[in-house]
């Protein structure tokens, strides 16, 4: 079976994390799948914004091409016929069986100028961000068509599924929700010593709440006997320049920001670490939540999305957005408990392992195959 992966995210030489995620998957279904992937990069007035591809950790053959993308995601027609002119030109080429996207936007909304030969063989995975980020958008009158026009979509949580269906209960038949899988080779428990209390890992953005954090920190002198780390990439530059006016004014001494480092990296940052806390004001899903607490960190997230499914009474707490007070509570009582490392990983592992993320996706991919 040959998949074509379509995707705007991979890991690259300017963000070698970006896209891990899609990596990932590829990676595990190509020992189930002759797998190729097209890496396509936003061309604007002022050049692509991306940096090359990095190579798969499998070799999988990566092509790339530019598309046209225009500030403010302005006349998203353009960007979709020119995205579209690319897939068909690789899937064409690739003889592909089955085109795999991932993001309803910017990819997603090419699939109603495919070929119909081409769209009925195509998958859309909605990873959540680009749903919930981009309702009040013009770009979103372009989801129905795009949906309706491919053969299945993915939801990455049982949440973001029930969310896509509430907005268009006529695609109900096909929507599947097949969450992300952790890689316990790389997340696991390991013997370290506690260097760090809190630790917060997402990209420098409002939707991460990394905001919150801070003002629960700032509303408890308790909280302030404990360190704090925000690891992420820097994705919005007014936003960060927020946060350091916070921690500023309210002399937060015990907080710190660091750039994103390598996965291996991160796994041995975890294991330093007590807790996990990232109270989203959305999150699809939230990969870092499962890798951390693979690594036997306690977990505090939000009371929506992914998270919901992730964080249950073995693993952690879970808080309304924007509830300072019990986010607050929730970091103390964390502070002061001591959590079962090794029941906080085994649940994980249980629930979210890989090898159930691709019999899933393996089995969707022939369900279309049999129908096409």
């Amino acid at each position: 079976m040959k998949v074509l992966t379509v995707t705007h995210s991979w890991p690259n030489t300017h963000n070698n994390t970006k896209g891990n995620f899609v990596e990932d998957e590829t990676a595990l279904l190509s020992t189930d799948t002759n797998q190729r992937v097209l890496f396509l990069q936003s061309l604007d007035p002022k050049g692509a914004r991306n940096g090359k591809a990095l190579p798969s950790s499998q070799n999988i053959p990566i092509s790339s091409c530019n598309y046209l993308s225009l500030p403010k995601k302005l006349f998203p027609t353009l960007t979709a016929r020119s995205i579209a002119r690319q897939i068909v030109k690789e899937a064409t080429s690739f003889e592909a069986d089955i085109i795999h996207i991932h993001f309803l936007f910017p990819v997603g909304i090419s699939v109603p100028y495919f070929p119909k030969e081409l769209a009925k063989k195509t998958v859309i995975t909605i990873h959540g961000n680009e749903w919930f980020t981009l309702k009040d958008h013009s770009v979103f009158k372009h989801y129905l068509p795009a949906l309706t026009a491919c053969s299945s979509i993915i939801c990455v949580s049982d949440e973001l599924k029930a969310d896509l269906i509430d907005y268009y209960p006529e695609l109900s038949d096909k929507v599947t929700a097949i969450p992300h899988g952790v890689n316990t080779d790389i997340f696991k428990i390991k013997t370290a010593k506690r260097h760090y209390d809190f630790i917060s890992v997402g990209g420098i953005s409002p939707v991460k709440g990394h905001d919150l954090t801070l003002k629960a920190i700032a509303s408890n002198p308790k909280l302030r006997e404990f360190s704090f780390s925000i690891i992420g990439n820097l994705v919005d530059k007014q936003y960060y320049k927020k946060l350091l006016k916070i921690v500023d004014d309210e002399n937060l001494t015990n907080v710190s920001f660091l750039p994103t480092i390598h996965r291996d990296e991160m796994a041995d940052l975890y294991n330093q670490c007590s807790t996990f806390v990232l109270p989203s004001r959305y999150e699809g899903f939230g990969i870092s939540f499962i890798e951390a607490a693979a690594c036997g960190c306690s977990l505090i997230g939000p009371n929506s999305g992914g998270p919901a499914s992730i964080i249950n009474k073995d693993v952690g707490d879970k808080v309304d957005v924007g509830d300072i007070k019990k986010l607050s509570n929730l970091l103390v009582l964390h502070s002061r408990h001591t959590f079962n490392r090794q029941s906080i990983h085994d649940s994980i592992a249980k629930r979210f392992s890989l090898e159930s993320k691709k019999r899933k996706q393996i089995q969707l991919y022939h369900n279309i195959l049999s129908v096409s």
